[in-house]
């Protein structure tokens, strides 16, 4: 499975439901197998079932891209916080990005959460007063105290504080990194170990935590949704280069940044998979920025009738009505604004209930299908009509949706008789209470329009 994939496509076609596929697939593949064979929709909601636990679990998470969306949401940025007596400070927040790295740099759901909330708690501690001594492997003793949100203070027993001014710093960076990796080489090792065990002994840690990095590490998903609706330069800035998969921690050519307001070292983990998303209908591929081009694998998502397959409601095909709704806007328009199978997935799902099924498919072509066109066509509706084929129902203006009306008397009163007739044309959208929507052959006509069935009968 490639670590970043892009699923491109017009609207309706699945891109959504791909995406649990995929990240369901990548954390939990004996589940995820599991599901072959089963019915579709069954499958469905199982996936979506293990999707869903995945998400609580934090080992998948969504993010839906815009465009004042930035570097400080995504990856870490300053925010205002008023305290207790009405001051204003500020604080350096984790975007999701770099929460899902950490996450997955620990590689077991929840290890992240336990040494923050260790570490927290022995902050509490130290800011309250309380003194706290321990002891490296050596047996050299020191005192701890509570220097800033980022680190500890160490005064070793033997040596003098003031010769000491403020102290040695322990890093929490550090001890995380330990946490991770306890061959992780960092700044006053001995005293960041001793600490580390200090909280397992207290047993704020479990104790086989500390092996993590020897595990097999589970694997973590983001999906970004509308991936092509955001700036990638602003969002990703220096970071990149890191999610190249050759580039991630653990391969031969890693590489890591110093964050600007942490200045911490920062490195893609090779088990996070990236998932983006993208309507071709609102952005071309050709569109999107260059660098996110070369660093990503693409998936095309095209309307698929097979999902389709054997649903005619009131003899009504659904499979032929949608290719050639396709076909013609592929001509009149392209195929990147094709309709997707997705919209009529609900009529699907109800073909056992002919009524149902038919009440949903006259509500998502009215409700979703038309709007598209008009959005489409600009209000062009004489290419909407030749969408719909109501320019082959000239003999049946009852079996049309979008309906010409001429005003050339009207026109001619006020103008004259010269230079009037593209005047005298317009088309309005059949009432909602119309009968024509209610009609199945008006539905029909729209792949076997009048032409047609006169040719067979002749």
């Amino acid at each position: 499975m490639p670590k970043n994939t892009i699923l491109y496509g017009p609207p309706g076609t699945g891109k959504t439901y791909r995406t649990i596929e995929i990240a369901v697939q990548i954390c939990d593949p004996i589940a995820y197998s599991l599901q072959e064979g089963k019915d579709e929709s069954e499958k469905r909601r199982e996936l979506k079932k293990i999707y869903d636990q995945l998400i609580k679990d934090n080992r998948v998470r969504f993010i839906t891209f815009h465009q004042s969306f930035g570097y400080e949401e995504f990856i870490e940025g300053l925010r205002a916080e008023t305290t207790d007596d009405g001051n204003v400070k500020y604080e350096i927040k984790a975007g999701i990005f770099k929460q899902i790295c950490e996450d997955a740099a620990f590689g077991h759901a929840g290890a992240q959460e336990m040494l923050d909330s260790a570490l927290t708690r022995l902050q509490e501690r130290l800011s309250e007063g309380e003194n706290i001594t321990l002891e490296t492997q050596q047996g050299k003793a020191f005192q701890l105290t509570y220097k800033s949100q980022t680190n500890f203070g160490i005064f070793p027993s033997q040596s003098k504080k003031e010769d000491l001014g403020q102290g040695y710093n322990a890093y929490l960076k550090d001890i995380r990194q330990v946490y991770q990796d306890p061959r992780a080489k960092v700044h006053n090792p001995s005293y960041v170990r001793s600490i580390l065990n200090y909280l397992i002994n207290q047993r704020y840690l479990p104790l086989n935590t500390q092996s993590v990095a020897s595990e097999k590490k589970e694997n973590y998903v983001l999906i970004i949704d509308e991936i092509n609706r955001g700036n990638i330069s602003k969002i990703f800035g220096e970071l990149i280069t890191l999610i190249e998969p050759s580039k991630r921690a653990g391969e031969p050519e890693s590489l890591s940044v110093l964050l600007p307001y942490s200045s911490t070292p920062f490195s893609v983990p090779n088990n996070l998979y990236l998932i983006g998303t993208m309507n071709t209908a609102d952005h071309s591929l050709t569109a999107l920025d260059t660098a996110l081009r070369r660093r990503f694998d693409f998936e095309a998502m095209l309307p698929d009738i097979t999902v389709l397959k054997d649903t005619v409601i009131k003899g009504i095909d659904l499979p032929r009505l949608l290719q050639t709704l396709n076909d013609r806007i592929q001509v009149l328009y392209d195929r990147e604004h094709m309709l997707g199978h997705a919209f009529f997935i609900p009529v699907v799902q109800a073909k056992e209930d002919e009524a149902l099924a038919f009440e949903r498919f006259k509500r998502i072509m009215r409700n979703k299908i038309l709007p598209l066109l008009e959005e489409y066509f600009y209000n062009d509706w004489q290419k909407i009509r030749m969408v719909l084929a109501d320019n082959q129902k000239e003999e049946a203006p009852d079996l049309q949706f979008v309906r010409e009306v001429k005003y050339q008397k009207k026109y001619a009163d006020l103008f004259g008789d010269n230079g009037t007739d593209d005047l005298g044309t317009s088309f309005h959208l059949a009432a909602e209470d119309d009968n024509v929507w209610d009609n199945p052959i008006a539905w029909q006509q729209i792949y076997a329009p009048q032409k047609e069935k006169r040719r067979s009968a002749e």
